[in-house]
C-alpha cells in the first residue's frame, strides 16, 4: 500500500511539472486501476480539465478567462480533477452543481446557452385543461396544483 502511494505520489509530482508547462499527460489510465481518482457522482475525471471550469455565470467567466489578470499566463494550464461531463455546465462559480443544458428550477425551464454560457429561463408550459363541470350532487370544483401547474377536480 505505502509503495503504491509513493509511486502515485511521484508519477502525480512529474505530471503535475509537465502541466505547469503546457503539457498534460493522462497518465493514470496507465496504472490499470492503481492510482485511481474518485469524483463523486455526476462528476467525471479528466486528466487535461480547464484551469477554469465554464460556467453559465457569464460575468464569472469572462473576469477569469477573459481579462488580464494574475491568471492570464494560466489559461494554457490544464488541470486533472473532477469536473461536469460533457453537455453539463458548472451552474455557477459558487456552487459545485453540474447542471444539463436544460433543468427546471422554481417552475421555470431554464437553459444555460452553450454559446453565450448565460442563464436563460422561462415558466414551465402547463397542459390545456378540458372543461370540467362537477354536476352530482356534493361536488364542488376545488383547483389543486399539482407539480407546477394547476389543476381543477372535482
Amino acid at each position: 500500500m505505502h509503495i503504491k502511494l509513493v509511486g502515485c505520489t511521484s508519477l502525480q509530482t512529474y505530471a503535475d511539472a509537465c502541466a505547469e508547462s503546457g503539457l498534460c499527460i493522462d497518465w493514470r489510465n496507465a496504472t490499470d486501476g492503481l492510482c485511481e481518482y474518485d469524483c463523486p457522482s455526476p462528476k467525471v475525471y479528466r486528466a487535461c480539465g480547464p484551469q477554469v471550469e465554464p460556467t453559465c455565470d457569464s460575468w464569472y467567466n469572462q473576469k477569469f478567462v477573459y481579462a488580464v489578470n494574475e491568471f492570464s499566463a494560466m489559461t494554457n494550464v490544464k488541470l486533472e480533477g473532477c469536473f461536469c461531463p460533457d453537455d453539463h455546465f458548472l451552474l455557477s462559480s459558487s456552487s459545485n452543481e453540474c447542471a444539463n443544458s436544460t433543468w427546471k428550477e422554481n417552475c421555470n425551464e431554464c437553459r444555460c446557452e452553450e454559446d453565450t454560457l448565460q442563464v436563460s429561463c422561462h415558466p414551465v408550459s402547463c397542459p390545456a385543461q378540458p372543461p370540467l363541470s362537477c354536476d352530482e350532487e356534493g361536488q364542488v370544483k376545488v383547483t389543486e396544483t399539482v407539480g407546477c401547474c394547476q389543476e381543477e377536480i372535482c
